[in-house]
Order: structure tokens, then sequence, then C-alpha cells
């Protein structure tokens, strides 16, 4: 009797420090993705984070917000709606914001480019299969263009931005558009990493305009960047939006 006790103990015991050492789970924060139909401080504070991090003074943060709320109401924002010409995705997590990407389509792929006609015609028309010379006298070409995707440091290595770039390719597809377009700092190997893991090819370089901020303000200066470019399967859309997915897309038009 006595043995068969002490070893119920001694069972009861393994079985407590097997508990102990098993990581306890924590339920895990409903996460969400949808449109941004009006900006407040809080979007506009986590987009500001996202791409500067902390230690900026009050003046930098000022003029960041000021700034960044300017560019993506007129980017985005106020042409929301217009016919699946702009918007600007926003991850939530725990109902904060944490990610963000913008998908829009712009006048002119060469002008976006940054490429004279005689290189637009040999390098996209080399693309797009077309004779030389075609898209030399040809009128402007749209193109949608994913910009301004950005994670919270602390939310980053969570998927969070490969999702948001499928919620956006999904967009892209809902207007018609065929190819996505991007532009991404030469110098940025982990975006170059993301972006060749979901399929974007280089295209060319172009110089562009970012705003960095110095010990005391924030300047607009010339960074070297490379376009890249995907044409969108409608097979791999499918593949890639299984019925589990977390991220709630019914808002997206």
């Amino acid at each position: 009797m006595m043995r068969a006790a002490l070893l119920a103990l001694l069972l009861l015991a393994l079985q407590l420090a097997s508990a102990l050492r098993r990581p306890v789970r924590m339920a895990a924060r409903p996460v969400s993705v949808q449109q941004v139909r009006a900006l407040d401080d809080d979007i506009t504070s986590a987009f500001v984070q996202g791409f500067w991090g902390e230690g900026l003074t009050e003046g930098q943060l000022k003029q960041l917000n000021r700034d960044v709320l300017s560019d993506l109401t007129n980017r985005y924002v106020s042409r929301d709606g217009d016919d699946g010409r702009s918007t600007l995705l926003m991850l939530r997590k725990g109902g904060q914001p944490v990610a963000f990407a913008g998908v829009e389509v712009v006048p002119s792929l060469r002008q976006y480019l940054g490429l004279s006609r005689y290189e637009y015609d040999e390098i996209v028309g080399g693309l797009l299969g077309e004779a030389p010379g075609t898209l030399f006298t040809d009128p402007p070409r749209e193109a949608a263009v994913l910009s301004n995707l950005v994670v919270l440091p602390t939310q980053r290595r969570r998927g969070h931005a490969n999702h948001l770039m499928r919620c956006a390719e999904q967009v892209v597809r809902k207007w018609g558009k065929e190819d996505v377009y991007l532009s991404v700092d030469a110098a940025n190997d982990k975006a170059l990493k993301l972006y060749g893991s979901r399929g974007y090819k280089e295209i060319c370089g172009r110089m562009g305009n970012a705003l960095k901020a110095t010990d005391t303000t924030v300047i607009t200066s010339k960074v070297s960047e490379l376009c890249l470019r995907k044409t969108l399967s409608p097979v791999a859309a499918l593949a890639e939006a299984p019925p589990s997915l977390l991220y709630n897309l019914r808002n997206l038009v």
C-alpha cells in the first residue's frame, strides 16, 4: 500500500515538473488588415515610429508627423474609393496599428521608373515582349505601385510585412492589374531579401528622395534605389489565400 502511494506521488511530481518546463502559451492577439479611411494621431505616430524609430527630438517628431500626414492624405486617403486608384492598408494587432502598406496606380510607368523614352522602350519593352520602338510613341502606361511598407520595430520578424504584401497584391488583382512595381533603397538588404522571396525582380535603378533625420532636424536627401516588378499569378493568388487566413480582407474593395 505504501509503495503504491509513493509511486503515485512520484508520478505526480514528474507530471508537475514536466508541466513547469512546458512553455506557457499566451492567447494570440487578434490581427486584422483594413483600409485607412481617415488618419489620426495614433496612425501617423505609428507610421513615423516604424520608419524612423525612437530617439527623435520633439521638433523632428512634429515635422515628420506633419509631413507624413500630408503625404498619406494626398496619396491615399483623399483618393481612396476613386474606383481602385489608391489605398493605404493598415495591420492592427490587439487593436493597435503595427504595420502599413500603400498601393496606388500611377499615371506614367516611365516617369515612376525615372527612365528616358529610349531607356523605357528598351527595358520595359523587352520585359513586355514589345517590338523595339513600340513604347517610344505609346501613350503613358499606368502602373500599380506598392510603397510605404513599414512595420513597427517591436513587431518585426513576425511575418507582418509578408502578409501585408500579400494583401496589397490581392488589392492590385481586384483592380484588374497584372503587374505590381515597387522601389527600394539599394542598400536595404533585408527588404531586398523579402521582396525577392515574393517573386519581385529588378528592372532598373533610379535616384529617389527620402526624409532623413539628422541630429537636430529632418532633411530630404537623394538615395540610390532599385525598381522591382512582379507579375501576379491568379493560381498563386488562390494558393496564398486559404480559408484559414487570419487577416480580414472583407473591407478591401
